[in-house]
């Protein structure tokens, strides 16, 4: 999981010097990996996270459908 937090959000270069920020942002980027992890596993399969990430950050209606397929 560290490699994909790495790599996707670019963790190891975050300059965050407060302890509750770090702490706060690490529980949001565990939560969006898993949230487009379900989602690439029921309706992309063959699509890499990196690829999923990216559509949703350049496509707001990419973004609500995945977020719409996690509320199912």
């Amino acid at each position: 999981m560290h490699w994909q937090l790495d790599v996707i959000f670019g963790e190891d270069a975050t300059t965050l010097h407060d302890p509750n920020t770090q702490l706060v942002l690490n529980i949001l980027r565990k939560t969006v990996l898993n949230v487009l992890k379900l989602y690439r596993d029921k309706h992309e399969p063959k699509q890499s996270m990196a690829n999923i990430t990216r559509k949703c950050l350049h496509d707001t209606d990419m973004l609500l459908e995945v977020l719409a397929k996690f509320a199912d």
